[in-house]
């Protein structure tokens, strides 16, 4: 299960919104004779990735996954039918299926003869899932907060300067964490000090990510009334409540008054603005303001096709009992290595599916860019001051300016965080990328809000300038923030430093 878990971690970067999930397969004897993950977001799971290695070895033989297998069928197959054609005598899962509408595999497994055993370190598969079963508990996004800081902690130099901070390597990863998430939050004052574009880009040099596919598996449930069970939240605009929200008119710069400053997140102070402001706009990837937030991209890429094949006939039998009608059967490509056949359990397994294995991960070549959509930007702008001229506001992604007037007012009168990500979350998003400076990372944190912290370290030193991290809640050394970390990379000369609060090790 441990080897499980750890390839379940393979696909970080281009499963979400679908979970991330490992399955290792033996034989009868108890050998390893398959490995899998789920490679990319509308593409076989991992399951069916670990059989097409395993061929006719995983007759009699044991599936070990980090997720109950799904009995779902949506953009692939349901991955019981998988295992059952495969002959796969015993099932061994982690962590039970939270998503009603892809629960259930467990009973069908023992409905047909297989053995299931649930719970097997269950705690560590929660934790390397977190991002993904979180939401089902919290009914909020799960929330990671990224920054960029030198050794000594600062976000920038005193002068403001934070250009760059961190080297190519360390900001490419960010474009590709950017790239998995539904949404990217920031502050005002970072949008007024530094104006970022806050698009998912391949690399440094600016070229733009193409759209992704539609999820294989959404990460909640559908909207009552859905005719597709596929389709939720942000990937049906019209039931969209930040779309109902929203207003067609363009942004108003809020009159100057008396309030509370806010810290940009170079330190600069800029002037305070009325919070009771109820302007707000939805930028849609064209530039247009709308009444839409078009937070969901029209899937451009179409589906590989596979190269048709005899089909064996149990093959054909799967899919028949699943009311599919076999045309193809292809060479899979396994997490692994690239096999030239496909013994006639593993073909059964994959076309049982309805996923041609051939069509796996080739999006993966850049880090999880060529399958990205552009997440929604948001702004959290108490005061509704970012100007309409703002790179955020350009045609590269949707964006929502989120106010107070719309939001609603916290205890401090600024925009109430938990009321936007419960916007966030029934409009569909369940994976959001904090970005946005040192005073809105405070926040976040005082309100009990971040799950995850992704911190990249510059070996640098500045001494003076502002922190990665304004007040936080923290009066007293007694209550420090503890993290455990779970993860240290370098990039270049750069550390990548992965953490996460203590309460939150159990999503």
């Amino acid at each position: 299960m441990r080897r499980a878990i750890e390839l379940s971690l393979n696909g970080a970067y281009t499963t979400p919104p679908n979970p991330d999930v490992g399955c290792v397969v033996l034989d009868a004897d108890g050998a390893i004779v398959g490995e899998g993950w789920h490679e990319r977001r509308g593409g076989p799971h991992a399951e069916v990735n670990a059989l097409a290695q395993a061929g006719e070895r995983a007759r009699g033989g044991t599936a070990v996954v980090t997720l109950e297998p799904c009995d779902h069928t949506g953009r692939t197959g349901p991955c019981t039918q998988a295992l059952i054609a495969a002959g796969v005598a015993r099932v061994v899962v982690a962590v039970a299926d939270p998503n009603p509408l892809a629960a259930g595999g467990a009973a069908t497994l023992r409905t047909h003869g297989v053995d299931v055993e649930l719970g097997v370190l269950e705690d560590e598969a929660t934790v390397a899932n977190a991002r993904w079963l979180a939401p089902f508990r919290t009914h909020r996004p799960f929330v990671v907060w990224k920054f960029a800081a030198t050794l000594d902690g600062r976000s920038a130099a005193a002068d403001g300067t934070s250009r760059w901070i961190t080297g190519d390597e360390a900001r490419a990863d960010v474009h590709r964490l950017r790239a998995a998430v539904d949404a990217v939050v920031v502050g005002s004052g970072t949008v007024l000090a530094d104006d970022p574009q806050l698009t998912a880009r391949v690399d440094t040099d600016g070229s733009l990510l193409t759209p992704r596919p539609a999820d294989a598996v959404p990460m909640g449930t559908a909207p009552a009334g859905a005719s597709d069970p596929q389709v939720a939240g942000r990937r049906d605009p019209e039931r969209s409540q930040i779309a109902a929200a929203a207003t067609t008119a363009p942004a108003a710069t809020a009159t100057p008054a008396t309030g509370a400053t806010q810290t940009s997140a170079t330190g600069a102070t800029p002037t305070a603005e009325a919070t009771s402001a109820t302007s707000t706009s939805v930028t849609s990837a064209t530039g247009a303001t709308a009444a839409t937030p078009a937070s969901a991209i029209a899937a451009t890429g179409a589906t590989p096709t596979a190269a048709t094949a005899a089909i064996p006939t149990a093959a054909a039998t799967a899919m028949t009992a699943m009311g599919a009608t076999p045309t193809a059967a292809a060479t899979p490509v396994s997490p692994t290595t690239a096999t030239a056949a496909i013994p006639t359990a593993a073909a059964t397994a994959t076309t049982a599916m309805g996923a041609t294995a051939a069509t796996t991960a080739t999006a993966a070549t850049t880090g999880g860019g060529a399958a990205g959509e552009q997440p929604l930007r948001v702004v959290v702008d108490s005061a509704g001051r970012t100007p309409a001229t703002a790179r955020v506001r350009d045609g590269a992604a949707p964006t929502w300016v989120a106010t107070v007037g719309e939001v609603g007012a916290g205890p401090d009168g600024r925009v109430d965080l938990p009321r936007l990500l419960a916007r966030l979350y029934d409009d569909g998003h369940r994976y959001v990328l904090l970005e946005g400076g040192p005073t809105l990372a405070g926040a976040f944190w005082r309100a009990g809000l971040i799950d995850r912290v992704v911190g990249y370290v510059a070996p640098a030193l500045l001494g003076a300038g502002p922190a990665a991290l304004a007040d936080a809640g923290v009066g007293t050394i007694a209550d420090a923030i503890r993290l455990d970390i779970t993860e240290v990379k370098t990039f270049g000369p750069d550390l990548r430093i992965t953490a996460t609060p203590r309460e939150h090790r159990k999503a």
